[in-house]
């Protein structure tokens, strides 16, 4: 299995040289310019011009946006159409088109061969090469000559190209490994890198010696993000990934702070990024169709919280505060968990934000909250901040339950007042409890048949079920691959095992794999999570 690290580059160039790329085919030349806007027009009904295009239906002449009814909907991916509810969409692609003689029609009818003039007629005016209506069915669009010369430029390829990456007998995948953490030791954040790397050298490499996936083996190209916070750098690292490497999709993303960039570049150049790990995944409609998460990120673990404490605690829910720390992601999170507190039927909860750090505004808060008759906080924010509350507040007789996500905690919580013992509740998108004997017995082969490093096992352990869920929508997708038949298979996917967390499942308007919270208690005498530990679904 060949691998080689991708260093990074500037975003702005890195990203048009990588659109261009993944047209790309092994050993043919790219998609041209007007191929490659045509491409992105037929799938997603969005011209690269940015003008608005207009789908008209029938004798009504009802428009809606061509977004809302892209070509690709009803003729599919390959052109060669998808009957739903009776309808048989045409066959769209070059050769069906343009055959040497009469066509016969559904209808019965026959029409001479289409050409490139004759094809744009039938676009815009919905007739067709012979000059009679088309089914009331197909739209007719408005858009510019140049936007309509895009989209019949790529009409005489579609169903002849490949996606990038898939070779005879190799597949590529591409991997973003952990990046560095500043607040870490340059030796420690490669060490995370590094353990990632191992265990899933080690897997694919297991695969392939089984005889990889429909007679192809993997090979891995990964990216080593800089170490910096910049999350345009960090996409940019990923841009030129794609441009370097062609991979078919992203089979393991750390994003780590780059959800929306490098979610946004997916979705530009179309490439599937399957098992992406990071703390605030886009679940905006309409949903970014190529991008699947693992995990629940932290908005979804804040509503978890709620809906555990309003089921576990109603007493203390209805005399709630919520207080967050100043960033826009603490008051999202906040938005997040009253919104689900309103939604269970419980109104009129304080909200408060708090700087971090400061014990003076942590001692004036808790008063206000105490006097205010508060019996829990959801608390948005770090661990610290969390103490210096309950500090306060224990020494003025004030002892809240308190709920927050685990990753904000971290290991200060336990340094909480003796007084908040059993108070505490932490959010976890996943929990060890989810192991079972035999994938770890699978991960400990793998540890020692491949010297894997044995530190960072939470993250091998993740990039593992990353693994293996695509792999699972690899086997789905058959020999015959390619990257809209990936996320078609994904979409399929329903309470899949990887036995290292939570099933996942998938569909056309969830992108969230395990979609809910572990909220798991603190027991502060033994220093130690639980006992309490409970998964709290999401809808």
């Amino acid at each position: 299995m060949n691998e080689r690290v991708v260093p990074a580059a500037a975003l702005a160039a890195a990203l048009a040289a990588a659109t261009l790329a993944s047209s790309s085919l092994a050993g043919q030349a790219p998609l041209g310019d007007e191929q490659r806007r045509g491409r992105r027009l037929y799938t997603t009904g969005a011209p690269a011009s940015g003008a608005p295009i207009v789908a008209v239906m029938g004798e009504g002449d009802v428009e809606v946006p061509a977004t809302v009814l892209p070509c690709a909907s009803c003729h599919g991916h390959d052109g060669r159409g998808n009957p739903e509810g009776g309808v048989t969409p045409a066959d769209v692609t070059w050769d069906a088109l343009t055959k040497p003689y009469d066509t016969a029609r559904s209808d019965g009818r026959r029409r001479p061969p289409y050409g490139r003039e004759l094809l744009a007629r039938a676009i815009r005016e919905g007739v067709d090469s012979g000059g009679a209506p088309l089914d009331p069915t197909m739209p007719r669009y408005r858009m510019s000559d140049a936007d309509l010369a895009d989209l019949v430029s790529y009409l005489e390829v579609i169903g002849t190209v490949s996606d990038p990456g898939v070779g005879e007998d190799t597949l590529t995948i591409g991997v973003v490994l952990p990046a560095a953490d500043e607040a870490l030791a340059a030796d420690e954040a490669g060490g995370m890198g590094a353990a990632v790397r191992a265990v899933l050298h080690a897997y694919f490499s297991e695969v392939n010696r089984r005889g990889g996936l429909y007679g192809r083996e993997i090979e891995l190209e990964l990216v080593a993000p800089p170490a910096t916070a910049d999350p345009d750098r960090r996409a940019a690292a990923v841009a030129e990934l794609v441009e370097a490497a062609q991979p078919f999709a992203i089979g393991t993303a750390f994003l780590a702070g780059a959800d929306a960039e490098i979610g946004a570049l997916a979705k530009e150049l179309q490439i599937p990024v399957v098992g992406a790990i990071g703390l605030y995944p886009d679940t905006a409609f309409p949903l970014n169709r190529y991008v699947f998460h693992l995990y629940a990120g932290m908005v979804e673990q804040g509503e978890a919280l709620a809906a555990f404490a309003a089921a576990r605690f109603p007493a203390e829910s209805r005399a709630a505060a919520i207080v967050h720390a100043g960033a826009d992601r603490s008051r999202q999170v906040a938005a997040a968990m009253a919104a689900r507190l309103e939604e269970e039927g419980i109104n009129g909860i304080l909200r408060r934000e708090v700087a971090d750090h400061e014990q003076q505004a942590a001692a004036q808060l808790a008063a206000e909250l105490r006097d205010a008759g508060t019996a829990a906080v959801f608390f948005a924010g770090n661990g610290a901040a969390a103490i210096g509350l309950l500090e306060a507040g224990a020494g003025m007789g004030w002892e809240p339950l308190l709920f927050m996500a685990g990753s904000s905690a971290g290991g200060d919580l336990f340094a909480a007042p003796a007084s908040a013992d059993g108070r505490i509740f932490l959010s976890f998108p996943a929990f060890p409890t989810d192991r079972t004997e035999v994938a770890m017995l699978e991960y400990r082969s793998l540890l020692e048949a491949y010297a894997l490093p044995p530190a960072y096992q939470s993250m091998q352990l993740t990039a593992l079920a990353s693994a293996r869920l695509l792999v699972e929508g690899l086997a789905r997708s058959g020999r015959d691959l390619s990257r809209e038949k990936l996320v078609t298979a994904l979409e399929g996917v329903y309470a899949f095992e990887t036995g290292l967390m939570p099933p996942i499942s998938y569909g056309p308007n969830r992108r969230i794999g395990a979609l809910g919270a572990y909220v798991v208690g603190v027991d502060l005498q033994a220093g130690s999570l639980g006992p309490t530990v409970e998964w709290v679904p999401l809808r």
